[in-house]
């Protein structure tokens, strides 16, 4: 399986839907045509045509797997071993010695500038624009206008947030130490319970 471009979410869509579009509306009765969409198709979404090709993948890497399991099963093992993509940022981060670390998604909090980009935002819906040219410029003048102490404390607030959360993490009990004993019927005890 050679490297591909990786898609976002929303192109996968896109694909999905115009191949349904093609498929619902029979613009693909032409013989040959629809086997080559689909093919074209699972080649952009990073599927594999064949459990042939995903053995011979896995063989190529040195990959432990059984021959006998189902090609769903191969593609987990295929998405286990699969090279992590590398990022431009990743990699100029560490040729100068620095790790970089991400921030999980959908949490705008833990990002500073999302609350600078609050500050701007709302300078800019107080008088909205006519046009994109004076858009572009009132959004420059704006950010200009940030300064290093609105800066500190956007990155304070966000340090509280991502404080908050790791002693939240700290308090939590993620796996039993002890493994739950049954009562000799196949009912599961309570462990806690037992050695009050």
């Amino acid at each position: 399986m050679e490297k591909r471009h990786v898609l976002s979410p929303a192109e996968k869509w896109l694909i999905v839907k115009c191949h349904q579009y093609f498929i619902e509306h029979k613009a693909l009765n032409l013989p040959g045509k629809q086997a080559r969409v689909r093919d074209s198709v699972s080649k952009c979404l990073g599927f594999a045509k064949s459990t042939g090709e995903i053995i011979a993948w896995l063989t190529s890497k040195g990959v432990a797997f059984d021959p006998k399991q189902t090609k769903a099963e191969l593609l987990v093992i295929v998405k286990a071993n699969r090279e992590r993509p590398s990022y431009a940022s990743q990699v100029i981060a560490t040729s100068y010695g620095h790790t970089l670390l991400f921030t999980p998604p959908y949490h705008p909090e833990l990002q500073p500038i999302e609350v600078i980009w609050g500050i701007v935002k709302n300078k800019i819906a107080c008088r909205p624009s006519s046009d994109m040219a004076e858009l572009e410029r009132r959004l420059k003048i704006h950010f200009a206008e940030v300064t290093s102490s609105q800066w500190l404390s956007a990155h304070d607030k966000s340090c509280s947030f991502e404080n908050a959360y790791m002693e939240a993490a700290e308090d939590v009990i993620l796996a039993q130490e002890e493994e739950p004993s049954d009562d000799g019927e196949g009912n599961l005890l309570d462990v806690s319970s037992e050695s009050e």
